[in-house]
């Protein structure tokens, strides 16, 4: 009798799995689910997991040429896909993959999660990227490796492996994944849905245009919060990782040193900017990708910016329609 028990236990708790894992892929694969989420998606970065998981969704199977947007919130605010698609043939499909605070990293899961469907990918980079930890949404095995293999292990922090372990966590369950999205999304109950769900869902506008003082109280002063992070060579071996990743598969891949407005470099140390010099130059000598800098995009006015890194509707134009028209002409 007890060893029946035990089995019946034990048969129990696999239908049990098995039903929450049939339950959990047959949601998070519904198409209408992911347009819903979009057309609630929230205003703050926990929205980021759940809002690229639904716009993955979303992507038409099968569309070609995709374009494919990585990068943090200066790619997601400054790229717009209708314009970049002119250069491409009908039928195509973009989708901007952009996130808050976005890099190599992350933009390493995400791609992962594109499939291996053909596609044009768009790397967004500046010098930001090299001040970013591993993001908890955006967080699996890979990224573990990367943080060993790069030795960043051994300057984590407990707060850094409570992240890390909370991020491998989430890989069990999109729902622990999108937790914190999904909360603040019912939360904040978006009071109109979007008319198109697959959108760019940029977060800023023309006026949230920072005033002159802004810029002028921080022109020559070094930002704190940009200084090289203790994963710094983590996120550069996961843009080297990344890069290997798409070409390997045959996806042309487009690295962009994405322009900001003229005085950002006064606020980077010395450090900062000698490092970012040389990542620039290591990808500039590559001939596998398609290497844009940011003098290719210009000129741009400090008018067409809202603060040091985020462009305004002009200059989201200009830049959508410089680097679509190199992209096209490759």
């Amino acid at each position: 009798m007890p060893s029946s028990t035990s089995g019946s236990r034990t048969l129990a708790l696999g239908l049990g799995l098995a039903l929450f894992a049939g339950s959990e892929w047959a949601l998070w694969s519904n198409r209408t689910w992911a347009r819903f989420l979009l057309r609630h998606e929230p205003s703050a970065a926990s929205g980021d997991t759940f809002g690229v998981a639904s716009r993955i969704r979303l992507t038409e199977p099968g569309a070609a040429p995709l374009l494919a947007l990585l990068g943090s919130s200066v790619s997601r605010e400054g790229l717009d896909c209708a314009i970049l698609l002119r250069g491409f043939p009908p039928g195509g499909a973009c989708v901007n993959l952009g996130i808050g605070g976005g890099a190599p990293l992350d933009m390493l899961y995400i791609s992962r999660e594109l499939g291996p469907a053909p596609r044009t990918v768009v790397i967004a980079i500046f010098p930001g990227i090299l001040s970013k930890a591993p993001k908890s949404g955006f967080i699996d095995s890979l990224t573990i490796r990367a943080v060993a293999v790069s030795g960043a292990w051994s300057r984590a922090s407990p707060d850094d492996w409570r992240r890390m372990g909370s991020g491998l966590l989430q890989t069990l369950s999109p729902t622990l994944r999108h937790r914190e999205g999904l909360r603040d999304a019912f939360r904040e109950r978006a009071q109109a849905p979007r008319e198109d769900p697959r959108s760019d869902a940029r977060r800023t506008s023309d006026e949230d245009r920072k005033p002159p003082e802004y810029f002028a109280n921080r022109v020559g002063r070094i930002d704190p919060d940009l200084g090289l992070s203790r994963f710094a060579a983590t996120q550069e071996m996961g843009l080297d990782w990344l890069i290997a990743q798409e070409t390997r598969a045959g996806h042309r891949t487009v690295v962009v040193d994405f322009p900001t407005r003229p005085g950002f470099e006064t606020t980077l140390a010395e450090d900062v900017r000698a490092r970012y010099a040389s990542l620039l130059a290591r990808l500039k000598s590559r001939s596998d990708i398609l290497f844009v800098e940011a003098t290719a995009l210009g000129p741009l006015a400090e008018g067409d910016f809202i603060d040091f890194t985020h462009v305004d509707s002009n200059g989201r134009r200009l830049l959508s329609e410089r680097l679509g028209a190199l992209i096209a002409s490759q």
